[in-house]
């Protein structure tokens, strides 16, 4: 676009600016956005966005961070890592007089940012377009959690529309696990019923939307063993859905690419026992209604030594994985990241990303929309 030139855009007709706006890439977009309150509002407006869905392509992609203060964008074009600041989050938090929160959910093209301190007395939830900055609060959840939970959100890309599945509990000392639904046509939360056949037995793993149902995994720490169950909204019950896991795992996350449904697992612990540090991760791919989950591969080990390095020493906490492409995408917290061509059974090594030092690891797929509203 080269430098801004006033007198020529103010000799354009407003139908003119609106056009070559919708064309410009994210990143230009938000620099533009700030040249006067008209432009603000114009990218904000609705058939805006619809223009812009005709003639710019959204730019799908993985996004990873480990804290408060930054988040970083694979950008394909250019084959590299963007970072953008998120510091804005700390102004909404203190606000209300919250310090610590948490990344807790990534959808689409936002996120769930909720309090995560024990300590304090508020407690918010937060929904933000990190690219854009905008972001709004939540209606408070019927109980508050932060502890131990497992956060899915679905966002219709049409209409905006999110709805947010939450297992967890209240806090460090709650033996009851809890269930509670967020739908933003409805503007509330609704306490949903939890399973009762493992309620005080069972640490959620993961969770998603498949096939249009929720599906939650798992571990029951009596039977020790896992269970996967889908969630019936229309009349607030579970039912069991049966298959059989043929080892065990620590912990499990559950994935969709190309309408299948994954579970990624470490696959060997050390001394051979469950440990928090493992020496391999593995992909499966679970059947339903066959009931079955069967190998796909497993990360070869000079695979797991780029994400890892020399370490001997791999904790449950040292990577993410996700969606990128239809393909299963793993990022360390070294800055390595490699995607799985499943049809060559080969795995493609992506550039490294540096976002410092920081807490827990967090990544997951993302849509760059600056005009997604909040």
């Amino acid at each position: 676009m080269g430098e801004f030139d006033s007198g020529l855009w103010s000799a354009l007709p407003p139908d003119i600016w609106e056009r070559v706006l919708a064309c410009l890439p994210e990143r230009a977009l938000c620099r533009f956005r700030s040249v006067c309150k008209g432009w603000r509002s114009l990218i904000a407006n609705s058939s805006f966005r619809e223009l812009r869905g005709e003639l710019h392509q959204k730019e799908s992609t993985v996004m990873v961070t480990n804290g408060h203060k930054v988040v970083a964008f694979y950008e394909r074009d250019e084959n590299k890592w963007s970072v953008i600041d998120v510091l804005f989050l700390r102004a909404a938090f203190a606000a209300i007089g919250v310090k610590n929160y948490k990344i807790e959910a990534a959808e689409g093209s936002l996120l769930a940012v909720w309090s995560a301190s024990k300590n304090e007395k508020v407690k918010a939830v937060v929904i933000c377009n990190p690219v854009a900055k905008t972001w709004r609060y939540l209606p408070p959840m019927v109980i508050h959690m932060a502890i131990r939970t497992v956060v899915h959100m679905v966002v219709d890309s049409e209409t905006s529309a999110l709805r947010m599945f939450v297992l967890g509990f209240e806090n460090h000392t709650a033996t009851e696990p809890l269930f509670q639904i967020y739908d933003s046509v409805l503007d509330s939360w609704r306490l949903c019923s939890y399973p009762s056949r493992i309620f005080q037995s069972s640490r959620p793993l993961s969770g998603l939307l498949y096939n249009g149902t929720f599906h939650a995994l798992f571990y029951d720490i009596v039977a020790q063993n896992h269970v996967l169950m889908a969630y019936n909204m229309g009349e607030d019950v579970w039912a069991d859905v049966r298959v059989h896991f043929p080892r065990f795992f620590v912990t499990g996350q559950l994935l969709v690419a190309k309408s299948r449904l994954y579970l990624v697992t470490p696959c060997k612990e050390t001394g051979g026992q469950p440990s928090r540090y493992v020496l391999n991760l593995d992909i499966s791919e679970v059947q339903i209604p066959a009931g079955l989950c069967t190998r796909v591969t497993e990360l070869p080990s000079s695979v797991f030594n780029l994400l890892f390095g020399s370490s001997h020493r791999v904790s449950l906490d040292s990577w993410v994985t996700m969606v990128f492409d239809q393909s299963i995408c793993f990022v360390s917290y070294v800055g390595q990241a490699v995607v799985h061509d499943e049809v060559a059974d080969q795995w493609q090594p992506m550039v490294p990303y540096s976002i410092g030092k920081g807490g827990q690891l967090f990544g997951s797929s993302f849509t760059i929309d600056v005009c997604m509203p909040v």
